[in-house]
């Protein structure tokens, strides 16, 4: 029988009984479904149990629903060959690069212009080579600071 079934079941006896005139709380009703579980859903009568408060009927049967779609689906994945998801694109992600990661970026095989202009900004970062001093303008280090007038 399904979960399904099962919980329709335990609901028709609970509205037959309140006609008959005997009072079936949603407390009552939580306990009782919960007391005929099999034993593959036993766990889910020990889980729910520990609850404070003892969650409504229709939660019970909703968990109850999930973990019945759970088992089958665990039975059916393992009666079937083993799967993985591969993602489109690089098999490997790159690495990162920045201070995050301490370790320099790979250089590229062009010389910093910035570096060679005098206004480097960022260290060890640059990607670029810094093989080359920086150019003076008019006979000045731009490196250096200026006096005022």
């Amino acid at each position: 029988m399904t979960v399904a079934d099962y919980c329709r079941m335990q609901k028709i006896l609970a509205h037959e009984l309140n006609a008959l005139g005997t009072t079936i709380t949603d407390k009552c009703l939580v306990q009782n479904t919960l007391r005929g579980l099999g034993s593959q859903l036993a766990c889910m009568r020990t889980l729910t149990l520990k609850k404070c408060p003892l969650p409504s009927f229709l939660d019970v049967r909703s968990s109850l629903l999930f973990e019945e779609l759970t088992l089958q689906q665990s039975d059916e994945s393992s009666s079937s060959a083993p799967s993985a998801f591969i993602a489109r694109g690089a098999l490997t992600p790159s690495p990162p690069r920045g201070p995050a990661d301490n370790t320099a970026p790979r250089r590229r095989p062009d010389a910093c212009h910035n570096f060679q202009r005098g206004s480097y900004h960022f260290g060890a970062w640059c990607r670029y080579l810094h093989s080359a001093p920086p150019q003076q303008r008019d006979g000045v280090n731009p490196n250096t600071p200026r006096k005022g007038p």
